[in-house]
């Protein structure tokens, strides 16, 4: 992601037809991670950023919020999403449970499964999946390379352990990543939609390059699906433990999408990144 996850939300202004034509090497899949940690700064630059908060603003359509992003190592995240109504929802992931509430109504904590608990687990993961994948789980693949918005790219497939399949672009002379396409229901409901979202205005946070711009457009039509433009990123931020607990003891579980009020909160959520 933010509703499943700003962070995931995210990515492209040009047409998504190059991503299809395959070019002619296959570079290693470790080859390509190592290039990509190179560009950034350096694999122990990017593990040493701990903790992360993001300030932004998030639009689908005429559907415009700001939105916010506690992160913090390995899959706790808090995002909150102020509507055009003017209330602050928010989805967080505690390292085991997706939950998604609001302070401005008198509502039950809603406990996740289903599509949406998958959306707000996978997108709390830190890094991307390629990053340390050997010890965290999914399957990489290298294939074919291919292009993206007029420029070589080198392709990676991850595969999680729950089989999720996202399929990640490099920038073959910058190293840095540029796109990644996924399937996967369009604010956890309904059928799957297959998306490239692009990653753009790279800046350094830190000691670590980050884009803060990204564009998602659905694969199949060319339409632009939202948009996502960090207007702030700050690497090791203190954040206290209570941020990633949620606020009361009634539960209701929700297998698939909860209220159509959260369904447009979950548009903003954006990484599953």
């Amino acid at each position: 992601m933010l509703m499943p996850l700003i962070a995931r939300a995210l990515v492209a202004l040009a047409p998504v037809a190059g991503a299809g034509r395959a070019a002619t090497d296959t570079i290693p899949s470790d080859s390509v991670i190592a290039h990509y940690y190179a560009a950034i700064g350096g694999h122990s630059a990017l593990l040493a950023d701990t903790t992360l908060s993001f300030s932004g603003h998030y639009q689908e359509g005429d559907f415009k919020v700001q939105t916010t992003i506690l992160w913090k190592r390995p899959t706790f995240r808090r995002v909150s999403v102020v509507l055009p109504e003017g209330f602050a929802y928010v989805e967080l992931f505690d390292g085991r449970d997706e939950w998604e509430f609001t302070e401005s109504f008198n509502r039950p904590v809603q406990h996740d499964t289903g599509a949406s608990e998958r959306a707000g687990r996978r997108g709390a993961e830190f890094d991307e999946s390629f990053v340390d994948y050997r010890a965290k789980g999914p399957r990489v693949q290298a294939r074919a390379a291919s292009v993206i918005e007029g420029r070589a790219a080198n392709v990676l497939r991850v595969t999680l352990r729950d089989g999720w399949v996202k399929d990640y672009y490099f920038d073959v002379e910058t190293g840095l990543l540029v796109a990644l396409r996924k399937a996967m229901p369009l604010h956890a409901s309904g059928a799957d939609v297959v998306s490239l979202t692009y990653f753009r205005d790279y800046k350094r946070i830190g000691a670590v390059l980050r884009p803060l711009a990204q564009e998602e457009r659905n694969v199949a039509t060319g339409a632009l699906m939202n948009t996502l433009r960090w207007d702030s990123i700050t690497p090791d931020v203190s954040i206290r433990p209570e941020a990633f607990v949620h606020p009361g003891s009634r539960r209701e579980t929700v297998d698939g999408p909860p209220s159509r009020k959260s369904n447009r909160a979950r548009a903003t959520r954006g990484n599953d990144t």
